[in-house]
């Protein structure tokens, strides 16, 4: 069977509200982040950690949002939702208490999902992803704009 793409079903949730249950969570059991011994945030990997939070789209299309967990392990960030994960190579530029991170995944469909964000006092900050998507069916091409950019939240609120 034929299944959308990651962005397709994170959208289609987003826009029909349906309830979601937890992601799998590399966080601890109160959604904290959980730096792993081997973070070494001087020379700029974010290796170890994980964040739960809420992923939602910008605009008329963002009216809801749904659970997502993201993690860093071994170069990739994995993005987990709906019960569904992805992940792609990160990269990331340290400064002075911050780390900026970029990460790329292409699907299978030709669609590309960029994530950013910095982590700075111990929080992930302004952390978004642009779903670009591909030519796609007359549906979804009629109510979705070519880029969706999406927000991520974490679940204590604060960025």
């Amino acid at each position: 069977m034929n299944r959308p793409a990651l962005p397709c079903r994170l959208l289609f949730a987003l826009i029909s509200g349906v309830a979601i249950g937890p992601a799998s969570s590399f966080a601890d059991d109160r959604g904290r982040q959980v730096p792993a011994a081997s973070t070494d945030e001087a020379h700029g990997s974010l290796d170890g950690l994980s964040v739960d939070g809420r992923i939602r789209a910008r605009g008329i299309i963002g009216l809801f949002s749904v659970p997502g967990t993201l993690s860093f392990e071994d170069g990739d960030l994995f993005w987990a939702t709906r019960g569904e994960v992805d992940s792609g190579p990160y990269s990331t530029r340290p400064g002075t208490g911050v780390i900026e991170f970029h990460a790329e995944h292409m699907t299978p469909e030709g669609d590309i999902v960029v994530w950013s964000g910095r982590y700075a006092d111990g929080r992930f900050h302004d952390v978004t992803a642009v779903w670009t998507r591909v030519a796609g069916d007359a549906v979804h091409d009629l109510f979705l704009p070519d880029d969706v950019v999406l927000n991520f939240t974490p679940a204590d609120g604060r960025q």
